[in-house]
């Protein structure tokens, strides 16, 4: 059973008004919502995964909604002085709702009991993976200018977006602050380090090709860690704000290259590997001298099962 609690978490949060384009989102529903349709359909006397296979076949799940508009809009440039590799962490969510349950420590460290966990929110997630959907929404443009080729498409965009996880190493060493989304955009001036951090990055394990043979390979041999995943590029020299909506099932295609029609990545084995208390960070990124990334506004949705 859980031992503690951490109950103050809000479940939506809007620090400025939303974008000014309409929003093209599923509602999501109230977790109380969705435990009484539950609760409903267990008194007509449904077994309990006939229930869940219902509700996931429908998408009756609650939502965690993060939406992110500053006073003006943030620029991700490139320049001689970040190397022609500008990196801006524009948004982040709070911990995912749901029972966190620390990892076994290795290396020798001395970690917290893996039998007990702690609640995040008010409400018990459904399962050690129960994040079921994502959904971007981003409001930017690159530079408006290019000497490339490609202008109006995505193909040869230097201005893009990125999204990777991080998980509590311990609840005990969180600051309120590490539970609260980020209050303004975060230039990123090198890799996180990790080592001296509370977090640590959420990676993705992805087996290799099978072998000549009709065999996959060992795991050792052929496995990829997989912890940024490509989300979205700009617009090619694009000279008006553009709205792009991304949407990541946990039944999804996994990541791999980015489609040059939409300029979208996939990302279904970020969604399966997500647990409570992991939080997700949306970064805006540009490459190469003149490519910048400007933003008005993003936001992360995340529908989970209960």
């Amino acid at each position: 059973m859980p031992t503690r609690a951490l109950e103050n978490l809000s479940h939506t949060y809007q620090p400025h008004a939303q974008p000014d384009e309409p929003s093209e989102l599923d509602p999501g529903y109230a977790p109380a919502q969705v435990l009484k349709t539950k609760k409903l359909l267990r008194s007509r006397g449904l077994p309990l995964e006939v229930i869940d296979a219902i509700l996931d076949f429908a998408e009756y799940w609650p939502v965690v909604s993060t939406i992110a508009r500053y006073a003006s809009e943030k620029i991700a440039q490139s320049s001689y002085e970040n190397s022609n590799l500008a990196s801006l962490l524009y948004l982040r969510t709070q911990p995912l709702p749901g029972e966190f349950r620390p990892e076994p420590a290795t290396g020798g460290e001395i970690g917290e009991d893996p039998t007990t966990g702690c609640f995040i929110g008010h409400y018990q997630a459904r399962g050690q993976h129960p994040v079921r959907k994502l959904i971007f929404k981003t409001v930017s443009r690159d530079q408006g200018w290019t000497s490339n080729e490609g202008q109006g498409t995505y193909k040869g965009s230097w201005s893009w977006f990125e999204v990777h996880a991080e998980r509590p190493k311990s609840i005990e060493t969180l600051s309120s602050a590490d539970l609260e989304p980020l209050l303004d955009a975060v230039v990123v001036t090198k890799t996180s380090d990790y080592n001296n951090s509370p977090w640590k990055r959420v990676s993705a394990t992805k087996m290799g090709e099978v072998n000549d043979n009709g065999t996959s390979g060992s795991l050792a041999s052929s496995s990829e860690e997989k912890n940024t995943w490509n989300l979205q590029r700009n617009v090619h020299a694009g000279q008006d704000w553009k709205t792009h909506l991304v949407v990541w099932k946990h039944d999804g295609p996994d990541s791999g290259p980015i489609d040059e029609n939409t300029g979208a990545g996939a990302g279904a084995d970020l969604v399966r590997c997500l647990k409570p208390g992991d939080r997700i960070n949306l970064v805006a990124r540009a490459q190469f001298p003149g490519w910048r990334n400007s933003v008005r506004s993003a936001e992360v949705h995340v529908y989970y099962a209960v």
